[in-house]
């Protein structure tokens, strides 16, 4: 079926392009006759007579050649003539246009027609119209017949006969009227040149203009002009807009195989997916980082995989959209998922991997205007190419959680930027997968789930959850049917309290002898771990100590809200008291770094665009290149063993005791 529709698109274009070289042809043809008018109509008939000497044409091998397309035809010279009708037969010529044949120059020579010369006329005129109808007849046929087949060249000489035969009917039924009419000769045939050529002056007018050119042929000219370089303009630009379009579709083409491909396991892990209710307690300070000379940068690294995950590709970073919520689900008390769609009602303009996540943009709620924006992963599959759902628990002193679940409703609009994140599983890293989760931080865990069986993937996953009351098991119908479907997926979650309730599965947090039960060769597996931090750092200690090793344990952890960003009389202050100078040398920007504050904290109040998601030091989303200066960070898990090399520093957790410089 697919060859079909391409032969038949083949075909469309051939005669496509058929069609358009007769009319550039006919064009050019109406230019030069139009041209040629006025010379055409000297009423000299001896000057005229020497343009229609009488030897024919050579014989053609067999075949009588076809008439001339003006419709009356007559036996011209074998090479060009003299003045202007020899001239329109040398192009006739040149154009593949016979020249005229002989009924209308011997008319042009007699003086009067006497009876005996009208009926011989009359008879060879007569005959003419039979053998052109014959020949138009015959041409038809054949060209019903090739118009079945695909020989162009035999297409194309069953439409010069049918053409050929059309001028030789015309031209015999032209001269049939003329005679009837009972004109006089040369009358008949100015008379004929003058129709033909759209003359509206008198025969023997002076030329208009300069050129030998009447005003009107001159603007119809003009005019024939002008159409043909629209014409070839449209042309041009139609190959420019065709040769476009199928880059696009060869790029279409080439992104799935893109996008199946995630970043390879590193130790670094994706943002959160929504703010922990409570800090988190901060890991002992890391050794100091000093600037390198050298090395690549780390924005490379998340440009490309952001890029492979089908963002932007103009500016190859997240896309920044408006989208409509189209429907909200109530998970469990206090988790809604809210299903978002593109306001056009197409596909997401965004394409992205299972595990990364979005950043909601909603209006601050100081009323001091500005935005307030917080990260959610993205908990649907990538397979549903016409929405994108978010999970979202509501938290007292969450702002953006709070304006969702207490302000949105189905119908609304939202403005998010998506994707990021690097914490993601689309089966190509491992034959296997071990997913751990605790409450919210089931989300991204819950769209490897969807996309993996959605592909129906072969290899085992396993999914430890933990919740608090039964009342919180989100997705847990969709979660029980998708067992039922894929013996290849095992559930096992587990509740901290279940006192007072009809649970009867097993009871408890995830540890070690839980997991050693239902994964025995949890050394050989690759794991990934969501959650609050605490949980994060219980799961990941006890995992080591099953001897899984570090690289194989991925994970991302719910980072604390952001700080309030430090006011410029706070900053005043800070450089009165000797503090530290942080540059920004891209935004050519200075600010005073204060003791307890981060360089994204001073970036924000100085207006010092610095991408950042999680706050906690886990997606590497903030990361910048620390030009000079040392700087101390609680946490850099969001930067692998190249980034630390290359000097690479992340913004939400770098503090300073002296001068630093960071490309920003």
């Amino acid at each position: 079926m697919k060859n079909d529709l391409c032969a038949t698109s083949a075909t469309r274009a051939s005669r496509a392009y058929l069609a358009g070289g007769y009319v550039i042809t006919l064009i050019l043809a109406l230019s030069g006759l139009v041209a040629g008018a006025p010379a055409l109509a000297q009423p000299d008939s001896s000057e005229h007579e020497s343009h229609h000497p009488q030897p024919g044409p050579p014989a053609m091998a067999g075949k009588t050649p076809p008439v001339a397309s003006s419709g009356m035809g007559g036996k011209g010279p074998g090479g060009a003539g003299p003045g202007m009708m020899g001239g329109m037969d040398s192009m006739m010529q040149r154009m593949g246009v016979p020249p005229p044949r002989e009924l209308y120059p011997e008319m042009m020579r007699l003086e009067d027609l006497t009876l005996d010369r009208r009926q011989d006329l009359l008879k060879r005129a007569q005959k003419r119209r039979a053998d052109g109808s014959a020949r138009l007849s015959q041409g038809l046929e054949e060209l019903d017949r090739t118009m079945r087949g695909k020989d162009s060249a035999a297409l194309f000489e069953a439409l010069g006969e049918a053409r050929a035969g059309l001028n030789e009917l015309e031209s015999g039924l032209a001269t049939e009227r003329a005679l009837e009419a009972g004109k006089e000769p040369r009358r008949i045939t100015l008379d004929w040149l003058r129709d033909e050529m759209s003359i509206e002056t008198p025969i023997g007018a002076a030329p208009a203009t300069p050129f030998q050119v009447g005003w009107f042929h001159a603007f119809v000219m003009a005019l024939l002009t002008g159409f043909a370089i629209i014409m070839i303009g449209m042309y041009f630009f139609k190959m420019r807009r065709a040769a476009t379009l199928l880059a696009e579709l060869a790029e279409a083409d080439a992104r799935p195989a893109a996008t199946s491909s995630p970043p390879p396991p590193t130790k670094s892990a994706s943002p959160s997916a929504s703010p922990s209710p409570s800090p988190s307690p901060s890991p002992p300070a890391a050794a100091p980082i000093s600037a390198p000379t050298t090395g690549p940068g780390n924005s490379a690294f998340i440009f490309e995989a952001l890029r492979k995950s089908g963002s932007c590709s103009d500016c190859k970073s997240p896309c920044a959209t408006r989208v409509r919520v189209a429907h909200i689900n109530e998970e469990s008390p206090g988790v809604k998922t809210f299903r978002l769609t593109p306001l056009d009602g197409g596909p997401m303009p965004f394409e992205y991997l299972p595990g990364q996540f979005l950043n909601v943009i909603v209006p601050a709620q100081d009323n001091e205007g500005g935005t307030t924006k917080r990260s959610y992963t993205i908990a649907s599959s990538p397979t549903q190419a016409a929405f994108c759902e978010i999970t979202v628990k509501r938290e007292p002193e969450g702002v953006v959680s709070r304006y969702l679940h207490d302000t949105i409703h189905a119908g609304d609009e939202l403005r998010i930027a998506a994707p990021y994140g690097r914490f993601t599983f689309t089966g190509d890293a491992a034959d296997s997968i071990v997913l751990i989760g605790c409450g919210v931080g089931i989300t991204p865990l819950m769209s490897s789930i969807r996309y993996l069986t959605d592909r129906a993937w072969l290899g085992e996953i396993v999914l430890f959850f933990g919740f608090r009351t039964p009342a919180d098991f989100i997705f847990r119908e969709e979660l029980e049917r998708l067992q039922r479907r894929h013996p290849n997926l095992r559930v096992i979650p587990t509740v901290s309290r279940a006192e007072g309730t009809d649970w009867n599965q097993r009871t408890g947090r995830i540890g070690p002898e839980l997991v050693r039960e239902f994964v025995p060769d949890i050394a050989e597996r690759l794991v990934h771990l969501c959650g609050p931090k605490p949980m994060m750092d219980a799961t990941r200690d006890f995992l080591l100590e099953l001897d899984v090793p570090r690289e194989r344990i991925r994970y991302e952890s719910f980072g604390p809200a952001a700080t309030p960003k430090p006011s410029p009389e706070q900053l005043k202050q800070a450089s009165k008291a000797g503090a530290p100078t942080v540059e920004f040398v891209r935004s050519q920007k200075s600010a005073p770094l204060p003791a307890g504050l981060t360089i994204l904290d001073v970036a924000e109040t100085v207006d010092v665009e610095i991408e950042w998601s999680c706050r906690s030091g886990t997606c590497g989303l903030c990361s910048v290149k620390l030009l000079s200066g040392e700087v101390e960070m609680e946490t850099d898990d969001g930067l692998d063993s190249d980034d630390r090399e290359a000097g690479m520093v992340l913004a939400c957790q770098a503090h300073a005791t002296a001068d630093v410089a960071v490309e920003a």
